[in-house]
């Protein structure tokens, strides 16, 4: 025997004309609403006749199955996913511990070229001071410049 359904929605057409699809087949017993009408949310629009599918014992079961196998493919499709995710994750984190490495390398070399910098140019200064109370030559703050 058809049973009958009240199905609702939500019509709120901008321009024109909408088109309102109900989620299962049936035939249309009765219009609710009339062209125009304000409607309270949850109102019914329309009063449908569903039949249910009338599928034999091995149609259903044949569906059963091959909607267990499909969930148990997505399934599986799931936990390889989140395994290569978990991989993904984990080489990225390797190469950010990489990198941070590789920075802290980086500003312990960058100081200590600044601090050789700083030596050299103090060295530099002594040679011009003693250049000029002329205890060393000039070729020789030329040659030791050279070596820095």
């Amino acid at each position: 025997m058809p049973r009958t359904t009240r199905l609702t929605g939500l019509v709120v057409p901008q321009k024109g004309w909408v088109r309102v699809v109900p989620p299962v087949a049936g035939r249309l017993l009765a219009v609710e609403v009339e062209e125009g009408q304000r409607v309270a949310e949850g109102a019914a629009l329309f009063t449908l006749e569903v039949v249910s599918p009338q599928w034999g014992e091995a149609t259903s079961l044949g569906l059963r199955q091959s909607f267990e196998a499909r969930r148990r493919s997505l399934d599986e499709a799931g936990k390889q996913s989140q395994m290569l995710l978990l991989e993904q994750s984990k080489g990225l984190a390797q190469r950010l511990a990489a990198a941070r490495r590789e920075a802290a390398v980086l500003a312990t070399q960058s100081a200590l070229q600044q601090q050789r910098q700083a030596l050299a140019e103090r060295a530099v200064a002594r040679l011009e001071t003693l250049v000029a109370e002329q205890f060393v030559s000039a070729a020789q703050v030329q040659e030791k410049q050279g070596s820095y």
